[in-house]
Formats: C-alpha cells, structure tokens, sequence
C-alpha cells in the first residue's frame, strides 16, 4: 500500500464503536455525486452496487408544520412489528434495499424535510442524487407495496477510475410514507398526511436507540464523507 495518503479519506464509522467492523467498505479516494444526465453516470440497479448508510439515518425528527414524523412506536411489539421486521432485514442483508428505488423529483416538502435533518451544503450537492426505496424487506412483497419507505443518495466513489464504484447512502427512514404522501382509497393526499400524522405524532421511539444491536453489523459514513 502506498504511503501518500489521497488528500480525501472518509472515515467509516461502526455504531457506537471507533472500531471498524471487518467487512467495512473502503473509499480510498472518497464519494460524490455521479448525476444520473451525466455521460459517465452508473446504472444505480447494477448488482455490484455498494449500500452504506449515513449516521443520520439513525436519527429521528418531527415537524409538527409539515405533518411529518419518523419516530417510531414505544411498543413496538405492538404497533410497529412490520417496521420492526423491515429494519432487522435491512441490517442483516443492506443490499435488500437495492431491489426497488426510483428518482426523486426534489421539491419543496422534500426539501425542507432533508433540511431539517442534513447539512444545506449536503442536500444542495447531491439534490440530484436522491433516491427512494422501498422498504418492504421482510415480507419481500413485489406485487403490493407497503408504506415504509427509505430515501438514499446516489454516489460514486474513485470517479474517473477503473476502481470507480456507484453507491446507495440511506440519509433517511420514512416508516410511514410521509416525505411523499399518496392519496388513498377513501382519503385524498392531504387527509392521509394529516390523518398518520395525527396517529404518529407522540411516538417517541429513536432507530438509534431500538435497533442499537442490529446497527452494529451496519457501515455507516459520517456526514463529512459526503461533502468534498
């Protein structure tokens, strides 16, 4: 191994621990964005795709003016089991999340959610590279789509190499499809958003806390990673 040092290491970090666990992927010369109009973009389904995920996707916020929330129940045995069921899955085998994602059309809701929880320089570079996942990995259901949904940024690290790799980074989990509500059956757009909300609302249970054992099989990139 060479001793010049790239001049952007990003650090991977373990949950809660310095220690990187040994099967942490490397990015020897950093991550950006790759847009998907530019000529070199990679193909985000390509199976070689790596998945990590931001130490933010840990966090929970809400915003009482949007209607949106992303905490999780305290009895989760009782009013969470799916939610439950989906992140195990996900830490267990991260490339699950690779199996259904699309393009994210940023707008102003959306912005203003991942301001609220990513650095603005963040979401200004890689607003472009936003993804969203669908987040039913337990029951593997591909004919009906359940709400749970994840949003990742699309990046490549080593670009311009023969090292060059694309990249999936959940920023955030949306247990209750509330980043981009959808109306349904009896319920127009807004009535589902304020009705989940309203039964959400005083959930105050953290990923970071309820999955602390799981998340310690799980890479994840500190924020700096991300901005060159």
């Amino acid at each position: 191994m060479s001793n010049n040092k790239p001049s952007f290491r990003p650090r991977l970090l373990g949950s809660g621990s310095s220690n990187k666990p040994k099967n942490a992927p490397r990015l020897n010369a950093g991550i950006r964005l790759m847009s998907s109009n530019r000529p070199l973009a990679l193909n985000v389904h390509n199976a070689d795709a790596q998945v990590a995920f931001l130490e933010t996707c840990r966090k929970c916020l809400k915003i009482t003016d949007l209607s949106f929330s992303n905490y999780i129940p305290n009895d989760m045995w009782l009013n969470g089991d799916r939610i439950e069921k989906d992140v195990q899955a996900i830490c267990r085998e991260p490339a699950l999340i690779k199996r259904r994602t699309t393009p994210v059309r940023m707008n102003q809701r959306i912005e203003k959610i991942l301001l609220q929880h990513l650095p603005v320089d963040l979401v200004h570079e890689y607003r472009d590279g936003i993804r969203e996942a669908d987040m039913d990995n337990y029951a593997m259901q591909l004919t009906r789509r359940g709400a749970f949904r994840a949003f990742l940024i699309y990046a490549i690290s080593n670009p311009g190499s023969d090292k060059a790799k694309n990249w999936l980074v959940v920023v955030l989990f949306d247990p209750y499809h509330l980043v981009f509500p959808v109306a349904q059956e009896k319920q127009t757009k807004d009535e589902f958003m304020v009705s989940t909300f309203k039964r959400v609302k005083d959930y105050n249970e953290t990923y970071e806390n309820y999955f602390k054992e799981e998340f310690r099989n799980v890479q994840f990139l500190d924020v700096a990673d991300l901005l060159n």
